[in-house]
């Protein structure tokens, strides 16, 4: 009798983490489309680019959620008349060279550095982070009601030399300057 509880209870186990992981899949799927739209709506200065033939770099730090998603989904797209580029990086000074940087789960402390080291610079901080528009995040994804919806810190887009199209922030759950600090 306990063998058959502990069975049925792997088994529960087991049949509910294959959906799960497809939830999880599907929602990453749809934050990196709407990473790919985001460089439609967000306009850079030249300055953003090394070099003239430089590419358009989205950078990942902290882990990659999308698994092959995002660069499928960004193969072959152009931003800013560029070729997109996706990308790990290891540090947050490496931040600083990426046009767009998705933050994975993150510590309030890295999260400071990282604004401490792309202040100024021409680069969209985006993440999924619970909190991350106080930390001087762009754009922070929002899950709400099983949609996936997003955030904007207008003062931290300012703050980076960034212009926002307002037909992005018509689609966004909120739009936001009051994180002054952020500029």
């Amino acid at each position: 009798m306990v063998l058959r509880a502990a069975l049925a209870g792997v088994l529960l186990v087991w049949s509910v983490t294959p959906a799960a992981a497809r939830q999880r899949a599907l929602e990453y799927e749809v934050k990196a489309q709407f990473l790919g739209h985001f460089t439609g709506f967000i306009e850079w200065p030249a300055s953003a680019f090394l070099r003239p033939d430089a590419p358009f770099r989205i950078c990942l730090l902290g882990g990659d959620p999308f698994g092959p998603s995002l660069s499928r989904r960004l193969e072959g797209e152009q931003a800013a008349g560029r070729r997109i580029r996706v990308e790990p990086i290891k540090t947050v000074a490496a931040a600083a060279s990426c046009q767009v940087v998705f933050v994975a789960g993150a510590s309030e402390a890295r999260l400071d550095a990282l604004h401490r080291a792309t202040r100024g610079r021409p680069v969209l901080v985006v993440s999924d982070v619970i909190g991350l528009l106080a930390h001087c995040a762009a754009i922070a994804f929002v899950v709400e009601a099983g949609f996936v919806r997003f955030d904007v810190n207008l003062a931290a887009i300012a703050g980076h030399g960034l212009q926002v199209n307002p037909r992005l922030l018509r689609v966004a759950r909120a739009a936001t300057d009051r994180y002054v600090h952020c500029d």
